[in-house]
């Protein structure tokens, strides 16, 4: 189960002064026997967590205050249980959230005067996530993926099947929608759907309704999708039957919806391979962005349109100046940087009260002011310098 994080929760937590602010960032496991080890490197996070506000002179009782309900998420059994491959915990006097994310997230314990957020920046590059919505008028759900895997979103407050839509609609229309055992020679493979039988005054009449059922049904998933997905940019690829996707496509509203979809009866098709058949049909759009993007680095590299200089990034971020942003993954900048004079102070050797992220910055305000941001090991990527940016002008 992961835990949507639009922009605006993000930007919130960035803006966030009011310290000590806490970050916790730790890998989950998620299945059997193992998602016992959660609890117990929450417990040793919490450790070192006290370490530090006690390095940063809070008196025992306000530590014990501000860790409090932190022991109380410790001894939550099922929150435990039910992980994706990631966890951040972000805590401050007034305030306490949790995100579950399929991020494989670094151990990390950061007390500061800010939030650190750059392990959370991997949800907003631009390579590092789609989602997929399977099609089927018995059926939908909504997943966020990456390469290593698909995790559902939940959509509350919408039907999950057109017979569930029609009894919430009008109820006696429910009736005419229902599943028929076919005979022995057309049974479905195991947990497989059905194939849905309409009834109604005459063919022609019969489809024509059911489009029209079908078609409201999509729309309410649609209007569902839509309260999910608030604010991401990621592309949406379908899963169906031809003419489920073909109709799903007229109550589409999502703007990130990709041309090519899955075509398959999802019942049958595992979440395993529907998550690598689904990496397959984005991976080149992702691997072609990225690509035309570091070509137009390369290019302008001696230009004043790219710098690779922290402090001009973190300027240019903040008035908008960012069109792409690349910033390496467990890497940081401390620094010290006032917004209203565009004034930067890097410390590059040492942390000092006041300090933040200089490359969360940059992010965080490229993001803000839509900008594209990649995340890139250092160890793997064929930049030669990291950070860069390409300006807008």
């Amino acid at each position: 189960m992961i835990d949507p994080l639009p922009l605006d929760d993000l930007t919130r937590l960035w803006e966030r002064s009011d310290g000590p602010c806490l970050s916790i960032y730790l890998p989950m496991e998620t299945r059997g026997k193992e998602t016992r080890q959660n609890p117990i490197r929450f417990k040793n996070a919490l450790k070192e967590a006290e370490a530090q506000l006690e390095a940063q002179s809070l008196r025992p009782n306000e530590r014990e205050t501000f860790i409090a309900p932190l022991r109380d998420l410790q001894e939550d059994r099922p929150f435990w249980q039910h992980q994706a491959h990631g966890l951040a915990v972000f805590r401050t006097r007034d305030d306490f959230r949790t995100y579950r994310t399929n991020l494989s997230l670094p151990e990390l314990t950061v007390v500061s005067d800010r939030f650190h957020l750059k392990p959370l920046l991997g949800l907003f590059a631009a390579e590092a996530r789609f989602y997929v919505l399977t099609l089927s008028l018995g059926g939908v759900t909504l997943y966020e993926g990456t390469v290593r895997g698909l995790h559902e979103i939940d959509l509350p407050d919408t039907p999950r099947s057109m017979e569930e839509a029609l009894r919430y609609d009008v109820p006696e229309k429910s009736l005419q929608y229902h599943s028929k055992t076919p005979p022995p020679q057309q049974q479905p493979q195991q947990g497989g759907q059905r194939p849905a039988i309409f009834h109604g005054h005459g063919a022609a009449a019969d489809d024509l309704e059911r489009k029209k059922d079908a078609l409201r049904f999509f729309q309410e998933v649609d209007r569902g999708a839509n309260r999910a997905l608030a604010g991401q940019e990621a592309p949406l690829l379908l899963a169906g039957l031809d003419h489920e996707v073909s109709l799903y496509r007229e109550a589409n509203s999502y703007p990130h919806l990709l041309a090519e979809a899955i075509p398959a009866h999802v019942a049958d098709v595992s979440q395993e391979e529907l998550c690598e058949r689904a990496w397959d049909h984005v991976r080149p759009v992702f691997e072609r962005d990225r690509e035309e993007r570091i070509e137009r680095l390369r290019a302008l590299e001696e230009t004043d349109q790219v710098s690779t200089e922290t402090r001009t990034i973190v300027q240019a971020a903040t008035v908008g100046r960012i069109d792409t942003l690349f910033v390496p993954v467990g890497v940081q900048r401390w620094g010290i940087f006032d917004p209203n004079r565009l004034e930067v102070e890097e410390h590059p050797d040492a942390r000092v009260p006041g300090d933040v992220d200089l490359l969360d910055t940059a992010a965080v305000w490229a993001l803000r002011n839509g900008g594209t941001v990649y995340v890139e090991d250092p160890a793997g990527t064929d930049l030669k310098t990291l950070p860069a940016a390409i300006f807008r002008y």
